[in-house]
């Protein structure tokens, strides 16, 4: 994990961090229930709904709320885009 000198860092910067932080924790969570169904498209299964969210990983889009009403705005990605693209860009078994 990072760290920080606070002196060093806005406070913005830091709630962003944490935010993020938060979201991949999330997105880790949900990497079983991520499907590819065409180049760069994912569908993405909700936490909390029974719903999958299209994911374009190569536009960092996805349908959900967090990311039209917030994530398009702060550009911080939500937990879909980010359990997308950890299936996306994954390692291939050696």
């Amino acid at each position: 994990m990072a760290k920080f000198d606070l002196n060093e860092v806005t406070e913005k910067e830091l709630v962003d961090y944490f935010r993020v932080s938060t979201r991949l924790d999330r997105a880790v969570e949900l990497v079983d229930f991520v499907e590819q169904v065409a180049p760069d498209i994912y569908l993405v299964q909700s936490a909390s709904k029974p719903v999958r969210y299209t994911v374009d990983v190569r536009a960092m889009t996805c349908e959900c709320p967090d990311w039209t009403y917030r994530g398009s705005v702060n550009g911080i990605p939500c937990k879909h885009i980010m359990a997308a693209y950890l299936i996306a860009h994954r390692k291939a078994p050696q």
